[in-house]
């Protein structure tokens, strides 16, 4: 194919797209389900693609450009949390071929304490079951989103129950997957909620940058409140309206006649 027929990973022109790799097929795909799937697979130039009205299968690379020369690739690491250990076998199987990290626990209990041995920021998603027993997989989600916000979690359910649903979603979890796995369906939620957490974490390390820019010049003592927030505050807009309230008192931080004053009602005010 020539250059003139190169098409743009933004042009929204093309209705479907299939992809071919690994001797499967997925698809039809939209031009940006293909275009993630190719970042997914590290853009190998060996993934074909095919639309219709073409005569044959071509490389992808020509769809959506030369491919980036890699950095090192982090292997996205993930959790899976189920006491079924045929169930576990299957997902940790299904999530080897992709080429996932994989870790296994059978509890709640497990989970967090592997979480913190392993430190919970080198994991990108969690698939947990929701009834254990030592605990349900909402008693996971609740205690990672209080360390970890953008960390995704996925839950496996025996059955459709719109109560549990309600509940999941209050807590945070990204999406539920209902027994037995479908795995296009399984794949995609994994792939979704990989994303997701790594999106979320970018934002959270912006927005930690920003803070500190502005910060600058208004003393060290007010950076180390910043930080030691960040370390406890899972959520970006938690820290965001506490940024004001720091700013407000970080200038009178520095002034040794106010600084033992200052820092009582700066920590009152922002841990309300």
């Amino acid at each position: 194919m020539n250059s003139s027929m190169s098409i743009s990973p933004h042009n929204g022109t093309i209705p479907e797209v299939f992809l071919y790799f690994r001797g499967r097929q997925e698809g039809p795909l939209s031009l940006l389900e293909a275009q993630e799937r190719w970042a997914h697979y590290q853009q190998d130039p060996l993934i074909l693609y095919w639309k219709p009205g073409m005569e044959s299968w071509v490389s992808a690379t020509e769809l959506f450009g030369t491919p980036h020369a890699p950095s090192k690739a982090v292997t996205p690491r993930i959790l899976v949390v189920d006491d079924d250990v045929i169930m576990t076998e299957f997902i940790t199987h299904l999530l080897h071929q992709e080429g996932y990290a994989v870790d296994v626990c059978i509890d709640v209990q497990p989970a967090c304490r592997t979480l913190d041995q392993k430190q919970i920021k080198h994991f990108d998603c969690i698939v947990t079951d929701y009834q254990m027993p030592g605990g349900s997989g909402l008693d996971l989600v609740r205690w990672i989103k209080q360390r970890d916000e953008g960390l995704q979690i996925l839950m496996l359910t025996a059955q459709d129950d719109k109560e549990l649903v309600k509940k999941g979603l209050r807590a945070g979890i990204h999406d539920f997957l209902e027994k037995p796995l479908q795995e296009r369906q399984f794949f995609d939620a994994v792939r979704s909620a990989i994303n997701q957490t790594a999106r979320r974490r970018e934002e959270k390390a912006a927005f930690l940058e920003m803070v500190r820019g502005r910060l600058t010049g208004h003393g060290e003592l007010a950076e180390q409140v910043i930080t030691s927030l960040a370390n406890r505050e899972s959520s970006v807009t938690s820290l965001f309206t506490k940024l004001d309230t720091i700013v407000e008192y970080s200038k009178k931080l520095e002034d040794p006649r106010q600084a033992a004053t200052q820092t009582r009602l700066l920590s009152t005010s922002v841990n309300r």
